[in-house]
């Protein structure tokens, strides 16, 4: 069985490195960010974050366009020049990547692939270099085979043909290949409509409706690995 993983918030906690980093980015730079404000900062932060990073996943600007259009949104400066702003979103990027922490169940459950001869590779909405740099910091690369981007792949989820296309590299058909990630829409249907096994990644047990495969930890994802005979429990409907 083929294993392909999401890993923004499934194996790194992606928003939680990101709500920190931009909090003290806003504090070191709170005199010169126009209209700041600590109770609001996050909230612009993350506007202008899904603003300029849709546009890079839409092919209309690079990874490093988009970050320097972020910087020029936030400081209200559309003349800043492309050094200045790339100074700038290093700084914020020092601090984001020094909060990258892995959730305690992703270890353990990628051992148990590696062990149980599981190939497992990434497929994420990203840019190459970071999402390389990503698993290599926080010491998750070695488990994986091999790395798609969005960036790569000139695809994004839920695109069926994003799925169908890395199944195509892996030598792998889209009936025998699992995909888990956190988004429910993107990564769990976008999966499925794509005829992967798609899994929901739920750790917030979210009370809300779904039809398809859910389970609240990586550890509990392991009884779609098994054999059938191995199962010791039905995990086949939103566990």
């Amino acid at each position: 069985m083929q294993l392909l993983m999401d890993l923004d918030d499934t194996l790194v906690n992606h928003s939680k490195a990101q709500r920190v980093a931009s909090a003290r980015f806003g504090e070191l730079f709170r005199r010169e960010i126009p209209g700041y404000s600590q109770e609001s900062f996050e909230r612009v932060w993350n506007r202008i974050m899904m603003k300029y990073y849709q546009k890079f996943l839409d092919r209309e600007l690079s990874f490093e366009e988009q970050q320097h259009s972020r910087m020029r949104e936030l400081f209200d400066n559309p003349g800043m020049s492309p050094e200045t702003a790339g100074e700038l979103f290093a700084r914020y990027l020092d601090l984001y990547e020094a909060s990258w922490e892995t959730y305690e169940d992703v270890v353990p459950f990628l051992t148990w692939c590696v062990s149980h001869n599981h190939p497992v590779s990434v497929l994420t909405d990203g840019s190459q270099k970071q999402q390389n740099r990503k698993l290599e910091l926080t010491g998750l690369a070695p488990y994986f085979t091999y790395v798609f981007t969005a960036e790569e792949e000139k695809r994004t989820k839920p695109d069926p043909l994003f799925f169908t296309g890395v199944c195509e590299k892996l030598s792998a058909k889209p009936s025998d290949t699992i995909y888990i990630g956190d988004n429910r829409e993107k990564d769990a249907l976008g999966a499925s409509q794509a005829g992967l096994t798609g899994i929901w990644l739920d750790r917030e047990n979210r009370d809300s409706p779904f039809e398809g495969l859910r389970v609240t930890s990586l550890i509990r994802a392991i009884s779609f690995l098994e054999e059938p005979a191995q199962r010791g429990e039905d995990y086949s409907v939103s566990k």
